[in-house]
């Protein structure tokens, strides 16, 4: 999470920020199913710590794919405590700013678990289209890939950015 960014919304709310459990495949993102249950499974002592502590109206769970969301509206729903989730809200808000909606990530890697979220969700018959800019986020099992980074710095600096023109 970009805190810089998110700060001056924050600034009058009272909230913590879990950093959350490190995947097994270290710092980097999560990519593949067996990852996504692995860091599923770990969020879940988390959110019921969270829970029992009595300090927290709501949940937000960040990260791409909703890992361990299903599972952890299970557990808040027991205590009363709402809790939402990256992919799930924003299918919800983009429902409610037009008729269908598309989903763009940065790696194909990722379209079959969308694809899941979707149908999950019951938004298939709202999702127009789940579409990928092919930037992978670097990994160390894909040295090769674009560095998302670079292309960032030089769209900042009104630099040419493939990315971006895609």
């Amino acid at each position: 999470m970009n805190y810089r960014d998110v700060a001056p919304c924050l600034a009058e709310i009272d909230w913590d920020l879990d950093p959350g459990p490190t995947a097994p495949q270290g710092e980097s993102y999560v990519e593949t199913r067996e990852e996504f249950a692995i860091v599923g499974a770990a969020r879940l002592p988390i959110v019921h710590e969270a829970c029992k502590s009595g300090l927290y109206d709501a949940i937000v769970m960040l990260g791409g794919g909703d890992p361990g969301f299903t599972e952890a509206r299970e557990i808040t729903q027991r205590h009363n405590i709402p809790v939402t989730a990256c992919a799930h809200a924003q299918m919800h808000i983009a429902s409610m700013l037009g008729n269908k909606f598309s989903v763009i990530d940065i790696s194909e890697a990722h379209n079959m678990h969308y694809y899941n979220l979707v149908v999950q969700y019951r938004f298939a018959n709202r999702c127009a289209s789940i579409r990928n800019i092919d930037y992978p986020l670097p990994r160390a099992s894909n040295p090769q890939a674009r560095p998302i980074q670079q292309e960032k710095a030089q769209a900042e600096r009104g630099e040419r950015s493939e990315m971006l023109e895609r």
